[in-house]
C-alpha cells in the first residue's frame, strides 16, 4: 500500500511539473504553485472579480505587474500561478478578441477560485427591450462551451432590468460564448456583464456576441436591442411676450427635451429624438403667464390641445418628423381663465377638500354650501376645449355638474368628468356637486 501510494504521489508531482514546464517560455517573474487567493489588490479596487481577459483587467494588472492565473494542462489538473501581463496573453488569450490562449486556463479571483470548486457556476441571460422592440418580443440565445452548446429563449423586458433567464450551470472557470440569433429590422445596441472582470474579451455588437468566464454564483450578460426608429425634432417660436432664449420644457414617449425659444417663423429647434414608430403626443410643460398659441409640423399634428400644450404626432421609420410650439403672453385676445367650484351635497362635509385636473394643471378646492359651494383661484388657459376631472374621494359620488356661461358637454358622473370650452377674455365656471350615498 505503501509502494502504490508514493507511484501516486509521485505521478501527481510530475504532472504538475509537466505542467510549469509547459509554461517555461511565458515571460513571468514567479511561477509556482500557490494557494488559491482572491484577486490582487489592484484588481480588487478595479472591482474586476471575475476570471475573464479583457483591457480593462489588463490595464489593471499592468498596474501591479502580474496576473495570477489558473492553469490546466489536460483540463483537469489545476495550478495556480503567478505571470507578466505579457505572460497572461499566453495562457489568457488576446484581451481585445478573447481568443487564443489555453482552453481551460482563466484569470483567479475572488469569484473564480483555483482550483475550481465543486460546486458550478450559474449564466444568466437578460434581454431589456430597447426603443423599437415590443416589451414581450422572444429572443433566442446560443451559449458554447468546451462541454456543447445550448439554446435559451428570453422575452425583452424593460429597462434598465429587462427580462432574465436561468442559461445553465458550468463549471467555475468554463469560458462560455454567448450569441444571440438575428432578427430582421433589430440590432444589438449593449452587451454588459456582471460582474465587469467576467468578461473574456469585448462585446461584438455586430455579431450580437460576448464571451464569459463563469464564476461562483451567477454571471449574467445583459442584451439590449432596437428595432426599426424614427427622428423627432422639436422646434420651440417665441410669440409676442416670450423672450428669445428662454428654455421651454416638453415630454415625448417617456423622453424629456429642452428647447430654447427662437424668432418666428421657424424659432429654435432641440436634438433630434430616437423614437419607435407609430403615434406619440408631445407635451409642453406649462408655464406661467404664457399659453400655446399654435402648434404646426411635419406631418400635420392631430389631437391639438392648446389649452393643454399638447398634440399628437407620426413618427415613421427612418424618417424625421418636426413639431413646432408657439407661446405667447396671456392676453385677452389669446387666453380665458377656468375656475372650478364644488358643492357640498348631502353628507359630504363643508371644507372636505376637493382635488381636480384640467390642462395638465391640478386644483385644489373646498367644498362650500349649497347652492354656490366654494370656487378655486382662477386658471389661466389658452383657447379652446378644456376636460375637467375630479379626483375620487371615497365615500362620495358626484351628483352634478353645472356651469357658466355654457353647460358642460360630456358629462360623466361615474367618472367625474365634463368638457368646458375656454373663451377670448371670458371666465368659463364649472360646479361638481358631491353627495355621500
Amino acid at each position: 500500500m505503501r509502494r502504490y501510494g508514493l507511484i501516486a504521489s509521485a505521478t501527481a508531482s510530475l504532472a504538475i511539473a509537466a505542467i510549469i514546464a509547459g509554461c517555461s517560455s511565458d515571460n513571468r517573474s514567479v511561477d509556482p504553485p500557490a494557494t488559491p487567493t482572491a484577486d490582487t489588490p489592484v484588481l480588487t479596487g478595479a472591482s474586476l472579480g471575475g476570471g475573464g481577459w479583457s483591457p480593462a483587467v489588463e490595464a489593471a494588472a499592468a498596474t501591479s505587474g502580474k496576473v495570477t492565473v489558473c492553469h490546466s494542462g489536460n483540463g483537469k489538473h489545476f495550478t495556480q500561478i503567478d505571470v507578466s501581463p505579457q505572460g497572461a496573453r499566453a495562457h489568457l488569450g488576446d484581451p481585445e478578441t478573447g481568443k487564443g490562449g489555453h482552453a481551460a486556463d482563466y484569470r483567479v479571483s475572488a469569484n473564480t477560485p483555483c482550483p475550481p470548486p465543486a460546486t458550478p457556476g450559474n449564466v444568466q441571460v437578460c434581454k431589456v427591450a430597447g426603443v423599437g422592440v415590443v416589451t414581450g418580443t422572444n429572443f433566442t440565445f446560443t451559449l458554447s462551451s468546451a462541454g456543447g452548446s445550448k439554446t435559451v429563449i428570453v422575452a425583452a423586458g424593460a429597462g434598465p432590468a429587462g427580462t432574465c433567464v436561468n442559461a445553465g450551470d458550468f463549471r467555475v472557470g468554463t469560458t462560455v460564448d454567448v450569441r444571440e440569433a438575428a432578427q430582421q429590422g433589430v440590432s444589438t445596441t449593449g452587451i454588459v456583464v456582471s460582474p465587469a472582470g467576467a468578461q473574456q474579451g469585448t462585446s461584438d455588437l455586430a455579431d450580437r456576441s460576448a464571451t464569459v468566464v463563469a464564476g461562483v454564483g451567477t454571471t449574467t450578460l445583459t442584451f439590449t436591442n432596437q428595432g426599426p426608429t424614427g427622428r423627432l425634432v422639436i422646434c420651440k417660436v417665441a410669440g409676442t411676450g416670450v423672450t428669445a432664449g428662454s428654455s421651454f420644457s416638453f415630454t415625448v414617449g417617456g423622453q424629456m427635451a429642452s428647447v430654447a425659444a427662437g424668432a418666428a417663423p421657424d424659432g429654435t429647434c432641440g436634438s433630434a429624438l430616437t423614437l419607435a414608430p407609430g403615434a406619440v403626443t408631445v407635451a409642453e410643460v406649462a408655464s406661467t403667464g404664457l399659453v400655446v398659441q399654435s402648434i404646426a409640423g411635419t406631418p400635420a399634428p392631430t389631437n391639438v390641445d392648446l389649452p393643454g400644450g399638447s398634440a399628437t404626432t407620426q413618427i415613421t421609420a427612418g424618417q424625421e418628423t418636426r413639431i413646432t410650439f408657439t407661446n405667447a403672453a396671456a392676453s385677452a385676445v389669446n387666453s380665458g381663465t377656468l375656475t372650478i367650484c364644488k358643492v357640498a351635497g348631502t353628507g359630504v362635509t363643508a371644507g372636505t377638500s376637493f382635488t381636480f385636473t384640467a390642462a395638465g394643471k391640478t386644483a385644489t378646492v373646498a367644498a362650500g354650501a349649497a347652492p354656490n359651494g366654494t370656487c378655486g383661484t382662477p386658471i389661466t388657459l389658452a383657447l379652446g376645449a378644456v376636460t375637467v376631472t375630479e379626483t375620487a374621494v371615497a365615500g362620495t359620488s358626484v351628483q352634478a355638474i353645472t356651469g357658466t356661461p355654457a353647460l358642460p358637454t360630456n358629462i360623466n358622473l361615474a367618472s367625474r368628468s365634463a368638457t368646458v370650452q375656454i373663451n377670448a377674455g371670458q371666465d368659463t365656471r364649472i360646479t361638481f356637486t358631491n353627495v355621500a350615498p
